[in-house]
């Protein structure tokens, strides 16, 4: 077990959070399957740094200096669930070479990023719970969760986000949970919502927004 880590051999997990690494401790064993390397100082993901760990299903990374990942840093993570890589320092053309061209199959991802693209998620249709919050975020662009149709639960929260495109939920037929928490709204559109969403969702969360308590919003008092 690396020092400054906590290792478990019943849940196959190892733990350094808060640890001050510099960089991912070489002497990991193989076999875990989670990895919690949160709070830390690590600023860059190299080439094959995850490979062999074929068990590994939950890594977190979040909370560090990250700002770059080499090429192939997830290579052979075959069994990978649960990635989290909010509050780093990552640029979003960072994000999108190494983390999503890789094809991983999770179904959880949390980041946090000033801005996303209309391809970021096209080679992760498999998730099934994505959270982006507390950035600078504007907007989201149209067609940026077209493909996921098996997600379930989506959370932009602690953003800035002020208007919701017609066809931003477009192709999300599985979306039972929506929170959209402190942001800058203050109309959506009855546009915004295809039919099936406001039939699927369950659980909705809207607190701490500007609303514009006016006729364009009868429709959605009418729903809720």
């Amino acid at each position: 077990c690396p020092s400054n880590c906590a290792c478990n051999e019943t849940l196959l997990s190892v733990s350094c959070v808060n640890s001050r690494l510099a960089e991912i401790p070489a002497n990991l064993p193989k076999f875990i399957k989670s990895l919690n390397l949160r709070q830390n100082r690590i600023s860059v993901l190299p080439t094959n740094i995850f490979n062999g760990f074929q068990n590994l299903t939950f890594l977190y990374l979040n909370q560090n200096r990250i700002t770059h990942i080499e090429e192939g840093a997830f290579t052979g993570m075959v069994s990978l669930v649960q990635l989290h890589i909010g509050d780093n320092l990552l640029s979003i053309e960072t994000l999108e070479t190494s983390v999503f061209e890789a094809e991983l199959y999770m179904s959880k991802f949390t980041m946090s990023s000033s801005n996303v693209t209309e391809t970021i998620f096209q080679n992760i249709s498999t998730l099934k719970v994505l959270s982006l919050r507390d950035s600078r975020l504007t907007s989201i662009p149209t067609k940026t969760l077209n493909g996921l149709t098996q997600l379930r639960s989506l959370t932009f929260d602690n953003l800035n986000i002020g208007y919701v495109s017609e066809d931003m939920f477009e192709s999300l037929y599985s979306l039972t949970k929506l929170s959209l928490i402190n942001n800058n709204l203050r109309v959506i559109n009855a546009t915004s919502f295809p039919r099936y969403l406001l039939e699927n969702i369950t659980k909705l969360y809207l607190t701490n927004n500007p609303w514009d308590c006016s006729c364009e919003l009868f429709w959605f008092m009418e729903w809720i």
